[in-house]
């Protein structure tokens, strides 16, 4: 329960950005963390935004699909 509720704002954000239009997990680090990040940082930031929408699709708040590149993009459920 307080992972949930420290998660709520940035999960909130998350969901807004798919809303939009579906997005891969290295599309939404921009929604995830604000500042400018170095290669180190990126590398943590990425597998943190890949588990936030993971989490997201197995709670039923994101759709997961692959694309015809082959990227997965995350898109809000109905």
């Amino acid at each position: 329960r307080g992972y949930e509720a420290a998660c709520l704002p940035l999960s909130n954000e998350l969901y807004g950005a798919v809303a939009e239009s579906p997005k891969t997990a290295a599309d939404l680090i921009p929604t995830l963390f604000r500042r400018k990040l170095d290669n180190h940082q990126l590398f943590f930031a990425i597998a943190e935004a890949v588990a936030h929408v993971n989490h997201g699709w197995r709670i039923g708040r994101l759709t997961r699909n692959v694309g015809d590149d082959g990227r997965i993009r995350f898109g809000l459920a109905a």
